[in-house]
């Protein structure tokens, strides 16, 4: 059995603090742990990366009365279709429940057009998708909360993060291939610090761990310096924080960091 070094990230991901953070949405892969304090001035929600799964999207709604838009292309009748054949083969093994033939009728009474509203393109560049900074638009009051899971593109919408820091009230990103890109990441997070800081971060223990002991995958939370909760340095002891972080996969163990 190969034995993996500890997880340890650069000093400059440390979280701040740990006050004022809550999670919302599911005990278990696709929740989040955010601020308390964007969730009070967010107005809207722009979320990119649905999949089969909007239950942060609705706890989000359900605790701020915001209204949203979520960027998803995969998402079609032709998804559905696969995702109801694969929910009838997992029948045998006990993994589907009655509830998931009725997902695609609440997905369209969820995402109405109206106030919750789904556009089928990719957040990316432009001449890809839609651009970050057309999804937020012309807020400019920190009202905007930004959802980013998008597999890979999240790492082409920094700099559209940065440019439209007036209108963001915080944000939460996955990124992936984390033990690739180290110094990017840790790049952006210097590149916002006038504006944000990190406020959580979580190893997702659905990728796997690289040779030198970092993930593929982490979540990673950020609020704005002039709402920050808490001062100096983390008060956390230890990751993940007991009440607030789970497995993203309940069937393996959390996976613990430190920092250097």
């Amino acid at each position: 059995m190969t034995h993996l070094p500890p997880t340890i990230f650069p000093a400059v991901w440390q979280p701040r603090s740990a006050a004022g953070l809550v999670r919302v949405g599911p005990d278990e892969d696709g929740g989040y742990v955010i601020g308390a304090a964007a969730l009070a001035r967010t107005k809207r929600l722009v979320s990119g990366g649905l999949f089969d799964d909007w239950r942060f999207e609705a706890d989000f709604q359900a605790r701020t009365g915001c209204d949203m838009d979520c960027y998803d292309p995969s998402v079609t009748p032709k998804f559905w279709a696969k995702r109801y054949y694969a929910y009838a083969k997992a029948i045998a093994a006990g993994r589907t429940k009655p509830r998931d033939f009725l997902r695609y009728l609440e997905f369209n009474r969820f995402f109405d057009g109206q106030r919750n509203r789904h556009h089928r393109a990719y957040l990316t560049y432009p001449n890809w998708g839609t651009d970050l900074r057309a999804a937020i638009g012309p807020a400019s009051d920190a009202s905007v909360f930004l959802k980013i899971d998008i597999e890979g593109s999240e790492y082409r919408v920094l700099p559209d993060i940065i440019a439209r820091q007036d209108a963001i009230s915080g944000f939460v990103i996955e990124f992936h291939d984390v033990d690739l890109h180290v110094d990017r990441i840790s790049r952006f997070i210097v590149d916002a610090a006038p504006w944000f800081y990190v406020e959580h971060l979580h190893i997702n223990n659905y990728g796997a761990l690289a040779p030198n002991g970092l993930p593929t995958a982490i979540e990673m939370s950020f609020g704005r310096v002039d709402q920050a909760a808490g001062a100096g340095t983390s008060a956390a002891a230890a990751y993940p924080l007991p009440g607030l972080d789970v497995p993203n996969n309940p069937d393996a163990a959390d996976i613990a960091f430190t920092f250097a």
